[in-house]
């Protein structure tokens, strides 16, 4: 996980096991669970990323029998990365993130691709979406993040997979069809405050992604099936605590915006006829306000939490938040 002590507060979606993101208080969570089990969404998968401090766990989504699309940010200082898919474990031969990143999230560079050992079985992999409609649509968060609902924030894990419904309500990181980033927020049913931005109404299945989230997929029914439209990035907060609860906001790599990258390495990948000779280098090293950090076990998390919410308090004292309207985001 890491956090940007900026004007604004982000926080990766990384935790230190498997989690899935925040749902409707007043909703059965079990049919989060299912919609997160149906074959559509078959393609994302887990992916455990080690590192010299660590292992950490995310998510991704396949594109190809042997390809994932994932976050940038969880590809740094990988030495080893698996992606587990359709009960089966496969390990990756070489990576790469998106050239453009540095580690700056509001740049929208926050995508990478993994190629697997071997290609997977029994899963079909994702189609992506290629229009530019983006705005307004209706669509489904699947991945592997903390769980809890929107009253309580992200509070703990279960190792399951889930998904939710949203509306996309702005585009940012560029104009038009070169937009990079892609935003929701979350929510709350009936009277309850913090709607931030777009519908004020939820969906049926409202929901955010959390920790543990980053690299999982963004969903839509369109007139060609269930296509790919984003990469869940990071969690956005005004108050300095990002929990993935009502009111909160998440920003999501737009895929459109990066298919013809996309294709270029997936035919490069295609190409090579030594995988296991060619790792891609990730990025050097972190922005100046960065500060990364290693999510403990479970049982140490509030220690770290706290940590985190002292740094954050003092940082606000001197600077105050950005608001969601603010056209330089």
């Amino acid at each position: 996980m890491r956090i940007s002590l900026g004007t604004v507060t982000f926080v990766l979606l990384f935790a230190a096991r498997v989690h899935a993101g925040t749902i409707r208080a007043d909703v059965d969570p079990l049919a989060y669970l299912d919609l997160g089990a149906q074959a559509k969404y078959a393609s994302v998968g887990r992916l455990s990323t080690t590192r010299s401090s660590g292992s950490l766990i995310s998510s991704g989504t396949l594109i190809a029998p042997d390809v994932v699309l994932t976050a940038a940010h969880a590809l740094d200082g990988a030495t080893a990365l698996s992606f587990h898919v359709g009960g089966t474990s496969y390990t990756a031969t070489q990576w790469t993130p998106y050239p453009l990143w540095t580690g700056n999230l509001e740049a929208g560079y926050d995508l990478g691709l993994i190629q697997l050992n071997a290609p997977v079985t029994g899963v079909n992999w994702a189609t992506r979406y290629s229009g530019n409609q983006e705005r307004g649509m209706t669509v489904t968060e699947v991945g592997y993040g903390m769980t809890g609902t929107g009253l309580t924030g992200a509070t703990r894990y279960d190792g399951q997979k889930r998904a939710g419904t949203n509306r996309i309500d702005s585009l940012t990181a560029g104009s038009g069809s070169a937009a990079r980033l892609m935003w929701m927020d979350f929510d709350p049913p009936g009277s309850l405050p913090n709607n931030r931005s777009g519908n004020r109404g939820p969906t049926a299945l409202e929901y955010l992604i959390a920790r543990g989230d980053s690299g999982g997929g963004l969903f839509a029914d369109t007139k060609y099936g269930t296509q790919l439209l984003g990469v869940s990035s990071f969690g956005y907060s005004l108050d300095g605590t990002v929990d993935a609860s009502y009111g909160e906001q998440a920003g999501f790599t737009r895929v459109s915006a990066f298919n013809a990258w996309i294709d270029s390495m997936l035919r490069q990948f295609s190409a090579s006829t030594t995988p296991n000779a060619v790792r891609w280098l990730t990025r050097p090293g972190l922005r100046a306000n960065d500060l990364l950090i290693e999510v403990p076990e479970p049982s140490s998390m509030s220690l770290a939490f706290a940590a985190i919410a002292a740094l954050l308090a003092a940082r606000r004292r001197g600077a105050a938040p950005r608001n969601w309207s603010s056209a330089s985001r």
